[in-house]
């Protein structure tokens, strides 16, 4: 929801990512979680949108004491990424395509993440219709997160240190609260992909 008016994306019911309805972001505008995330400390995350420009985040969240975050977004360099950090250790997976814009481009975002108790793996995979890419790594410290003593945002990094608001399309959130196989991860992406015909 976003109860300021100000801050309310635009709703269109056209044109959007294969012509379907999309939220339209302006960098001044984002949508919060009614609730705190429900987000455990495993998950799997599919986003649909596509960004305006490079910095910018479409989906994120964020606690403090301890600091835990999810952000998935394009960087600087115009490369897609996730990035999870439990006690201000960084986990970040950065999917790096040279000579290839990720921005402006409708892509389909995958984060997918499994917490053992000591070791956390994630993976990351970003399709659009140049590209597949699959990434994935590990971390041995802080394994302990919860994700779910905050609101998530979509559209916005949820921190007022950061300027990395959407200026894009958002078109399709689903998250899981657990790590889904590979097969039922191809099937979303199928499905996603069926629908927005991204690739």
């Amino acid at each position: 929801e976003q109860t300021t008016t100000a801050a309310q994306p635009l709703r269109i019911g056209f044109d959007g990512i294969n012509d379907k309805t999309y939220l339209s972001f302006n960098g001044d505008n984002w949508l919060t979680s009614v609730e705190f995330s429900s987000i455990g400390d495993t998950f799997t995350i599919f986003e649909v949108s596509k960004f305006g420009d490079t910095d910018e985040v479409c989906f994120s969240y964020k606690r403090e004491l301890p600091l835990e975050r999810i952000t998935m977004g394009v960087d600087a360099n115009d490369d897609y990424y996730t990035q999870l950090s439990y006690n201000a250790i960084d986990q970040v997976v950065t999917i790096s395509s040279p000579s290839h814009l990720i921005k402006t481009q409708p892509h389909i975002g995958v984060f997918s993440v499994v917490n053992s108790g000591t070791t956390i793996v994630s993976s990351t995979s970003y399709y659009d219709k140049n590209i597949q890419i699959t990434d994935d790594d590990n971390l041995k410290e802080g394994v302990y997160g919860r994700n779910n003593d905050a609101n998530f945002n979509i559209g916005s990094v949820n921190d007022p240190h950061y300027d990395e608001n959407l200026t894009g399309e958002f078109n399709e959130l689903i998250i899981y609260n657990r790590p889904l196989t590979t097969i039922e991860v191809d099937d979303i992406v199928g499905y996603l992909n069926y629908k927005y015909k991204i690739y």
